[in-house]
């Protein structure tokens, strides 16, 4: 029996809770012979007590689906042809195009899985194309193109998301670069000197204890070693934001200085947590407190 446990379940999930069309009535059902109670004890073996919970997830939590989901059961029992079951197959495939398929990789892309920037017609277009043996529309090496042309997508989505607060920043970066001790680096960062410390500059593979403190434009503080307290300690700088890790290699024990870390050289067109928006320049203090090793 425990080959069989769940496995009915395992595939009315994994089908897509979806049948073809019709109607029909319900099956008979009986339970006047010892094969119609063993096959009742089957059923019960698949589907446990808390079905009803798990085909509510699958319905995205609405409970009012449940009857028409058990509508579609009772058709799809009813009509288990070869042809009927291409046709359910194939419906559940033209709903994934159109829904899931499509708010997953927005979700990877975007960060929003309701972006409403790709088009799920032309997944089904290539679907068509690829189970019809056909030549595709586009003549190309997909993984190339998505290589190259999703950044600039990505890039064109946020700058129409977040245009202003990419001219807001770089207008700080400008006005910022003419103030008394800021200085430039040939990349871009600017950084303040408030404390130049006399002891060894910082290499990439020096494990470092500091404190610091990154505020954005308008002042709000994403994060705080003085606030919680503890320095932090950072096993060499590969690995930090690209501003982060050349602000570093500038300093030397016993440091302190105030870094304005470009959107470039922090995290682009990407939002970091719910605070730093796409193209937030980075503000931090800086302050070094000992080379551990």
């Amino acid at each position: 029996m425990k080959k069989i446990k769940h496995a009915a379940l395992a595939v009315l999930i994994a089908g897509g809770l979806s049948a073809c069309g019709g109607s029909a009535n319900a099956p008979k059902a009986s339970l006047e012979t010892k094969a119609d109670s063993v096959s009742y004890a089957i059923g019960l073996a698949n589907f446990p007590p808390q079905m009803r919970s798990m085909l509510i997830q699958q319905l995205d939590g609405d409970s009012t689906m449940i009857d028409v989901l058990i509508k579609g059961v009772y058709d799809g029992y009813a009509k288990s042809s070869p042809k009927d079951k291409a046709y359910a197959m194939g419906v559940n495939m033209g709903q994934s195009f159109s829904s899931d398929m499509v708010k997953q990789i927005s979700a990877q892309m975007f960060q929003d899985e309701e972006a409403g920037v790709l088009n799920g017609a032309n997944f089904l277009d290539v679907f068509i194309a690829r189970a019809k043996d056909q030549a595709p529309a586009l003549d190309i090496d997909p993984n190339e193109y998505l290589e190259e042309n999703i950044p600039l997508l990505q890039e064109e989505i946020m700058n129409a998301k977040f245009g202003s607060v990419k001219e807001d920043n770089e207008k700080f970066l400008t006005e910022n670069a003419s103030k008394e001790g800021v200085q430039t680096t040939e990349s871009g960062l600017q950084y303040k000197v408030i404390t130049e410390g006399s002891g060894e500059t910082i290499k990439e593979d020096q494990t470092i204890k500091l404190h610091y403190e990154g505020t954005l434009i308008d002042g709000t503080v994403f994060d705080s070693s003085y606030e919680r307290d503890e320095p932090a300690q950072f096993n060499g700088t590969n690995g930090l934001v690209k501003g982060f890790k050349e602000a570093l290699e500038l300093m030397k024990v016993g440091s302190k200085y105030e870094v304005y870390i470009p959107q470039d050289l922090g995290y682009g067109a990407q939002p970091s947590g719910d605070v730093i928006k796409p193209y937030s320049t980075l503000i931090f203090t800086i302050e070094v407190l000992e080379i551990v090793e």
